[in-house]
């Protein structure tokens, strides 16, 4: 490639011969190719580990009312007739969009025939009498207010809250 002396303290440079770079370029070839080979011995392996180490896990948080929405609706979407909902928190003491948000995902839970067992919160607002009626629902009345709701849907868990800012925390073990 190139190459130089130093005369008389400065440094003088010479081109090498140009079947130098073409004999590099092979050198180099020839490392790449055998730490492929070494790769792909050990990539088996690595993979069998990968696999094993899958993550058992999960979290995720949605945020905002089309988040809530997708959160609650993905967890019913992964249930199946063998799960039952368990429902702590539950109140009609939050806006109008959230009791009716809920209504439709308990007829949709209805629908799918999945059971739920829910912890009522209050009975003033009389919101508990709308899941009464329903199938596959059982109801009990659990004498204090939560700040947060929590439903076991399947394997995940979601803690939810309300307010002016909804989320909802899913923790999903597998």
């Amino acid at each position: 490639m190139v190459g130089f002396i130093i005369k008389e303290k400065t440094k003088h440079f010479t081109a090498a011969s140009p079947q130098s770079i073409l004999e590099y370029v092979q050198r180099k070839e020839n490392e790449l190719q055998h730490k492929k080979q070494e790769i792909e011995k050990v990539l088996p392996s690595l993979l069998a580990i990968g696999q094993s180490a899958k993550k058992e896990y999960e979290t995720k948080l949605f945020l905002g009312f089309k988040g809530f929405e997708t959160a609650i609706f993905d967890a019913l979407q992964e249930a199946s007739v063998k799960d039952t909902v368990l429902a702590v928190g539950v109140t009609g003491k939050k806006s109008k969009t959230f009791n009716l948000l809920w209504q439709r995902w308990h007829k949709e839970r209805v629908r799918r025939k999945i059971k739920c067992r829910i912890l009522v919160t209050e009975l003033e607002s009389g919101y508990h009498r709308v899941f009464q009626k329903m199938k596959y629902t059982e109801l009990k009345h659990l004498k204090g207010i939560t700040p947060a709701a929590m439903d076991v849907v399947g394997d995940k868990v979601l803690i939810l809250t309300h307010g002016e800012d909804p989320s909802c925390l899913v923790i999903k073990h597998r």
